[in-house]
């Protein structure tokens, strides 16, 4: 079902392991116990392999976090459910169900995301934001992916007090955390801003992590991925100064009400320079849809013909962005150090533990 958490107005939810109220923070951590050690060890594999050769510790590291997500899979641990009240006084009961399919040998998080099934068919996503550990996970993407990276600026969120975010230093780049990223676009898009991140629902946060339920979204990759469409997408995008230079993946790219927009902008970084985002991205999207076969499939035309075309779509879009008064700096006068469910349709969530 799409879109059907706002055409029926979900107003209120509960999520229960049999007969206890639980908080989303603690259906991920009933659903995802026991890959904390998993991670650790891909995340240390990693970062030695970055600095040298493969060494048999390393192939000790791989084995062994394989061997404690097989164990992980084999437990149950599917009893929660999620009941939803809708504002016409019908309720749904929703299955809640873990993530499964990732390479344990690439899994360097915990799986923020759940399923919501009902038994009709219907789906919805319950996500937890997070901002990621900053030496451990955010430097390390830094260092392989963000060429000027502007280590200060994004160490602000990490930092306790109350000066107001301010961006990288002349051409460099930025790391900005999920849940102050969609707690600020919430605001830009209230002011009129098309949507580039999906319609959600919010139900708690606290100072690290956003909770929130969306509508599960066809993938725009199954789909004729046209460049008017994806050229909206990156022109609104970049008339902000947003680029994905860490974790682009066209998986990621949905269609919510005849839009694209990224569900999972948990790697979205910004500059105060608008030419280093066209020529990052340009790039960027020129190499995976030459060598991306499936992706290649789904393109309508000569993928010369298609990468015009969507450049002159990207600079259309951001040239209206820029008229209707976008711009880099836009994203800083509604960019808080914490997360808030304040900006976004609220859902009552019952056992809320942080608003």
């Amino acid at each position: 079902m799409t879109d059907g958490l706002f055409r029926s107005n979900a107003r209120a939810i509960v999520f229960r392991d049999k007969n206890d109220v639980i908080h989303p923070e603690e259906v991920f951590a009933r659903l995802y116990g026991g890959l904390e050690h998993a991670v650790k060890l891909n995340l240390r594999n990693k970062e030695s392999r970055t600095i040298k050769a493969p060494s048999i510790r390393d192939e000790i590291y791989t084995d062994e976090a394989s061997k404690i997500i097989s164990g992980w899979l084999v437990k149950n641990g599917q009893n929660i459910t999620a009941e939803i009240t809708y504002d016409d006084g019908k309720s749904q009961t929703y299955t809640v169900k873990r993530r499964e399919n990732f390479d344990a040998k690439r899994l360097m998080k915990i799986p923020n995301i759940v399923r919501l099934h009902d038994d009709n068919g219907g789906a919805l996503v319950l996500r937890e934001a997070r901002k990621h550990p900053f030496d451990e996970t955010v430097m390390m993407h830094a260092a392989k992916h963000i060429s000027d990276f502007d280590k200060a600026a994004s160490k602000q969120f990490y930092e306790e007090n109350e000066n107001p975010i301010r961006p990288a230093n002349g051409k460099r780049a930025m790391l900005i955390p999920e849940p102050n990223l969609l707690s600020a676009l919430q605001r830009i898009y209230n002011d009129g801003f098309p949507q580039i991140t999906p319609k959600v629902k919010a139900l708690d946060a606290d100072g690290t992590r956003l909770w929130y339920v969306r509508d599960f979204l066809p993938a725009a990759i199954d789909t004729s991925l046209g460049a008017k469409a994806l050229g909206a997408y990156f022109g609104s995008l970049h008339a902000l100064g947003l680029f994905e230079p860490v974790d682009r993946q066209f998986i990621h790219y949905a269609l919510q009400r005849g839009i694209i927009v990224n569900y999972d902008p948990d790697f979205i970084c910004h500059t105060m320079n608008p030419q280093r985002v066209l020529h990052s991205e340009l790039g960027d999207i020129r190499a995976t849809l030459t060598t991306d076969a499936d992706l290649r499939n789904n393109i309508p035309m000569d993928i010369g013909e298609y990468q015009k075309r969507l450049k002159a779509r990207i600079h259309e879009v951001r040239e209206v962005r820029t008229q209707e008064g976008y711009n880099p700096g836009t994203l800083f006068d509604h960019l808080l150090r914490k997360p808030s469910i304040e900006p976004f349709p609220v859902m009552d969530l019952a056992g809320r533990k942080y608003v």
